[in-house]
């Protein structure tokens, strides 16, 4: 069974079609090694230079930084893609999305390498040891500290940690079954006029199902290291999330489907659902196709 929406999606990408389609995979994966040796850089910097003090005192915020700094550049290069919509559409709508998506495929790996270095930890992804002990323990799981350690506790973390990741993945997953990978990657938000309305369940209870996927993730990196670092890695993955949405995304939703979508907006949460809709949730990892149940007068 092929992937929902893959033939509207392919369809729009005139300049990858055949073998050259994979050429979006490397577009993407080149994207995504450039954040992550760029954030080796940054936070090898202060390392390298021990015998400079303010680098020397520098070195316990530099991933910080650094996250930061790989989030909102990912963001920004993806804002593209919402505010060239116009422009590419007027200079050639057969091409549009196209150019749009290549502007989002070398975004949103710079986003992700953020979320993997929650996961990795920078003791382990770096180009040289960390010198200050001040870094040293913002590496170190708080659990351990506060405890003493113990295998056992290590194990439980990393198990809830991949709990959320999996639960994570599951949800990304369903909502492609559900939408489409047409809907998902926004050939709709260009070519609003062959859109279809989408009533799914999960709709009535959250705003943005996949962006909760990706979230997950992140949380589930915050609890796999349980650091210092891996918690502010994934609070920044989840403001970027959160001031993107807000800035860019919903803005042009409103602008699209008018007073509508702003009543929806204050009635439905966009990323964190209330536990009472825990049930509709877990339906939608069931069967992500269900759609949303018409209200009886």
């Amino acid at each position: 069974m092929g992937i929902k929406g893959m033939e509207a999606f392919r369809s729009k990408l005139p300049g990858f079609q055949g073998k050259k389609f994979y050429l979006l995979g490397v577009i993407s994966l080149v994207s995504f090694i450039t954040a992550l040796v760029t954030g080796l850089v940054l936070d090898g910097i202060p390392r390298w230079f021990q015998d400079i003090n303010v680098l020397h005192g520098l070195e316990p915020v530099m991933p910080i930084i650094t996250s930061a700094i790989l989030d909102f550049t990912g963001y920004f290069i993806l804002f593209f893609t919402w505010h060239d919509r116009e422009k590419l559409l007027k200079e050639n709508k057969e091409t549009a999305f196209q150019r749009g998506l290549i502007r989002g495929l070398v975004g949103i790996p710079f986003v992700v390498s953020v979320v993997v270095r929650a996961y990795i930890g920078t003791d382990y992804l770096s180009l040289a040891q960390p010198e200050n002990p001040v870094t040293v323990l913002f590496s170190k799981s708080l659990l351990g500290i506060l405890t003493g350690g113990g295998w056992w506790l290590h194990v439980i973390q990393l198990m809830a940690g991949s709990f959320f990741l999996v639960l994570g993945g599951l949800t990304i997953h369903s909502a492609i079954q559900a939408f489409g990978i047409d809907y998902m990657s926004l050939v709709y938000m260009y070519y609003p006029e062959e859109s279809e309305m989408q009533d799914n369940e999960i709709y009535s209870i959250i705003r943005h199902p996949t962006y909760l996927g990706i979230i997950l993730i992140a949380f589930g990196g915050a609890v796999f290291r349980l650091s210092v670092y891996s918690l502010i890695f994934s609070c920044i993955v989840v403001i970027g999330f959160y001031l993107h949405v807000t800035l860019v995304e919903e803005k042009e939703l409103e602008e699209r489907f008018g007073e509508g979508y702003k009543e929806y907006r204050q009635d439905v949460p966009a990323f964190f659902f209330h536990p009472k809709n825990i049930p509709v949730f877990l339906g939608f990892l069931k069967n992500p196709v269900k759609k949303q149940e018409m209200e009886k007068d």
